[in-house]
């Protein structure tokens, strides 16, 4: 595990995890920027994504949709330059912009996402 500020970004990711469980989006959003500047800058890929997506999703639960569209295209990049399956941010992201009322571009992300996805049905 990686420290930096005497917390390890796993710790503070599961901690979000349960504030979000428990319907409290901003003490999880608090703990999941935390764990954001508690990253390592060699933390491995799949960590960065859950904690980075975590904060996105609960940006959108508390009304921050803007600031979590800003996030998702780093997101999606990360995912394709890896070899990541993208179906998860690409679904979060077409949520985003539901949330935020532009209902074209959230279709056409849903359709991306719907290729690589495994849960999808016909």
């Amino acid at each position: 595990m990686t420290e930096t500020n005497g917390s390890t970004s796993e710790a503070l990711l599961r901690e979000g995890n349960a504030l979000w469980h428990d319907r409290k989006p901003q003490q999880a959003l608090e703990r999941y920027a935390k764990a954001i500047e508690a990253l390592a800058p060699d933390a491995p890929i799949p960590h960065r994504l859950d904690v980075q997506s975590a904060h996105a999703l609960c940006l959108c639960e508390v009304g921050r949709v803007a600031s979590a569209l800003a996030i998702y295209p780093r997101l999606h990049r990360m995912c394709v330059d890896n070899g990541l399956d993208d179906a998860v941010v690409l679904r979060q992201w077409a949520k985003a912009h539901e949330q935020a009322g532009d209902f074209v571009t959230a279709r056409k992300t849903y359709v991306m996402a719907t290729p690589n996805d495994k849960n999808a049905t016909d």
